[in-house]
């Protein structure tokens, strides 16, 4: 028997194309109805970072619709700009960008309309970023603050605000300049942290709450030496990085926080620093609530597995704060029943 092939039904063919058609249709529907949110942070090996990142990763993971996405370049001078101009929606900030964008001084002196963008931020939360570690290797032959010199010291990004209170930090306890006495080597935070890992710079400065995972790391198989600060309340010079600062306080770095090799035998005193995520001022009051919800969520369910956010809680949000919060967040924080400082509550 000769085999006739069987004919396809013509008619099931524009079905098809039409279901095909309809499909494409709804997924392009589904992935343009998705709202892009633009977020800036700190670079890898720092606090803000990983919170950065978290935050992200559960608003992503729980909230239908949105999608964080995260850039961990620029400066968080530069994100609070741009945030205020609407070409940022979450970022990172501090007490003092807040103050000096506020008041046209600083770096924001040539910044036309500064104290006006300032007006357009609001707050989140404020968080510790963190303590100021000077770390070196212990068979590096740096000892104390003063064997700075002659080394290479990673400072942060130039032009960032913690390359500028590291150098203040390294004169207040040396009397030291950068460029002169020692090289202040100014590179990305994930950068400074790959050299020092490499041996490339002799000195790792940053703001970090420990363990830092950039330390941790190197700790796991070399003896590092985190250096003292000294009597740091006693230090006038010092003083003028903290008192009356927002945003700074005077802490100490746990003796052995980075396990057995790490050779201080007791606490190292050091300068803590808090740091915010804020927002512009049109994000969606449901959107804030909602993200607030799920980030203080995430962060007690994470504690057990990530001991850097041991020093993150609620009773700290509004810690050295500044700057208005956001309308969506005095609606979560009073139904937590928190108490709002009259300072902290935007205009109506």
């Amino acid at each position: 028997m000769r085999y006739v092939p069987r004919l396809r039904s013509t008619a099931a063919a524009p079905v098809a194309v039409m279901l095909a058609v309809a499909l494409f249709a709804g997924l392009s529907q589904a992935a343009s109805a998705k709202e892009f949110l633009r977020m800036a942070t700190l670079g890898p090996g720092t606090t803000p970072y990983m919170l950065s990142t978290m935050f992200a990763t559960e608003v992503n993971r729980r909230m239908d619709g949105k999608e964080i996405q995260v850039n961990a370049t620029g400066k968080g001078t530069q994100h609070a700009i741009e945030a205020a101009k609407g070409d940022l929606d979450i970022f990172v900030t501090a007490a003092i960008v807040q103050r000096l964008m506020s008041s046209g001084s600083a770096m924001y002196a040539k910044v036309d309309g500064a104290p006006e963008m300032a007006k357009k931020l609001r707050l989140m939360f404020m968080f510790p970023a963190g303590m100021y570690h000077f770390a070196v290797y212990e068979d590096s032959g740096i000892k104390t603050m003063k064997d700075l010199k002659g080394k290479k010291v990673f400072v942060g990004p130039k032009g960032s605000a913690i390359n500028n209170v590291v150098k203040a930090i390294i004169k207040a306890t040396t009397g030291y300049e950068a460029g002169t006495d020692y090289d202040a080597v100014e590179v990305s935070f994930d950068a400074g942290g790959a050299a020092f890992q490499d041996r490339r710079v002799d000195v790792y400065a940053n703001v970090t709450n420990p363990p830092s995972p950039v330390l941790s790391q190197v700790a796991l198989s070399n003896e590092i030496r985190l250096l003292d600060l000294g009597d740091i309340s006693g230090n006038e010079e010092m003083k003028k990085l903290y008192a009356n600062r927002p945003g700074r306080y005077i802490d100490s770095i746990p003796a052995g926080i980075y396990g057995k090799n790490q050779v201080n035998e007791q606490d190292v005193p050091t300068l803590g620093a808090y740091m915010g995520i804020a927002t512009r001022e049109g994000l969606s009051d449901e959107d804030v609530y909602r993200m607030l919800q799920i980030f203080w969520d995430a962060v007690e369910a994470s504690k057990s597995q990530a001991p850097w956010l041991a020093e993150i809680t609620m009773d700290k949000a509004f810690a050295s704060a500044n700057m208005p919060l956001h309308p969506g967040a005095v609606r979560f924080y009073r139904e937590k029943g928190l108490e709002i400082p009259a300072a902290l509550l935007p205009a109506q």
